[in-house]
């Protein structure tokens, strides 16, 4: 395990990117590759990390232990802790200020998921917060006190943090940016979405310049990095995830997670980390030494063909395989059969893997249609 963990905030500029998708299967590949990870979910009141994981339990099922805290409990009561420690401090209290530490102690769960652990939230699923700034800091500084706090023991037990936050930005956003060794931010492959991911990466680039520009930095500026979800062009770059038929066919059922590791969608999130591992590594940075492997059975002959084919399940490409082959050795047989003089026999076997063929192709396209 790394003395440090690396700290990676997971950002959208508008909402349905597949962000938190995102998040949960690269946390669960990196576990798999015996990496120690915790997904925090920092998206408090949509909580979409949270109910991903845990919706099939239902709305009232507590996702943290007795004496534990959800996230949205954290910052609530860390809230409250620095306000009275800056009270104390105001007094010169020293004994009020350790009485104080020792009431906010608070133990963050770990929750095991699969490959990976979770700090939900919230609680419960269906849990109101009623008060946004009861658990949302009003400012960058304090956003960000409480940030470090949290990580502070943290970053010692993993290899590396995953934190799901809300697309858009706020004062929020930008702490969790500075904190972080990296930013990934995930976008659609449309105009409206790589506007709206360009502003957000400005927003964090501003606040970032000023954060060190107040504090006399000598670092250099963090890292974002930049992933398409859900390609329909360019889909074989370095920085695109395909549209995957079969990610969306089950996303939100309890097969999902029986699906992803054949998924087209998984090989090519892969790829798009061991990019960004290999940038990190050539640019000089420690910590970023995560090779994800690619062991994938396509149904289809060639990467290429089968990105494709990306609005068809893997079933449908499957179909569609064997109807262009049916079609294609059928074409050759007639061109062979008008040849000889004995036209009989020889065109009715050729006719009908025609008509097969054909016929597959038509249900492949009817099928997927309709799902």
């Amino acid at each position: 395990m790394n003395s440090k963990a690396r700290v990676i905030n997971i950002v959208s500029g508008k909402g349905g990117t597949g962000k938190t998708l995102f998040t949960a299967v690269l946390a669960n590949m990196l576990g798999d590759s015996r990496k120690k990870v915790l997904a925090i979910d920092l998206d408090i009141f949509v909580r979409g990390l949270t109910v991903f994981l845990y919706h099939d339990r239902r709305g009232a099922y507590k996702v943290v232990h007795d004496g534990e805290v959800s996230v949205s409990e954290y910052f609530r009561e860390m809230g409250k802790y620095l306000q009275k420690k800056e009270e104390n401090d105001a007094q010169n209290s020293e004994e009020s200020v350790n009485m104080l530490q020792d009431q906010f102690a608070l133990k963050i769960p770990a929750q095991r998921f699969k490959a990976f652990d979770v700090w939900p939230s919230v609680g419960e699923l269906n849990i109101v917060i009623e008060e946004f700034r009861d658990v949302v800091p009003n400012s960058f500084g304090t956003a960000k006190e409480i940030l470090k706090e949290a990580l502070r023991d943290l970053v010692s037990q993993y290899d590396y943090i995953l934190i799901d936050s809300r697309a858009g930005y706020d004062e929020l956003i930008a702490a969790i940016h500075c904190v972080s060794d990296m930013t990934i931010c995930v976008e659609e492959d449309d105009r409206i979405s790589s506007y709206t991911s360009d502003n957000l990466v400005r927003q964090l680039e501003a606040s970032d310049d000023k954060e060190r520009s107040e504090n006399k930095s000598k670092r250099g500026k963090r890292i974002i990095q930049r992933v398409r979800n859900k390609a329909g062009k360019d889909k074989d770059n370095d920085d695109a995830i395909p549209f995957d038929k079969d990610i969306m066919d089950s996303f939100g059922e309890d097969m999902l997670w029986d699906v992803i590791p054949g998924s087209l969608y998984k090989d090519h999130l892969a790829k798009v980390w061991n990019a960004i591992s290999l940038k990190m590594r050539n640019s000089g940075i420690s910590g970023w030494d995560s090779q994800l492997e690619r062991k994938r059975s396509s149904p289809v002959p060639g990467k290429k063909l089968e990105s494709s084919l990306q609005m068809f399940n893997n079933f449908g490409r499957a179909i569609i395989t064997v109807a262009i082959l049916m079609i294609f050795l059928s074409i050759v047989m007639l061109v062979l059969a008008s040849t000889v003089q004995d036209v009989g026999f020889s065109e009715m076997i050729p006719l009908a893997s025609l008509v097969v063929g054909f016929s597959f192709l038509i249900y492949a396209i009817f099928i997927n249609g309709r799902r």
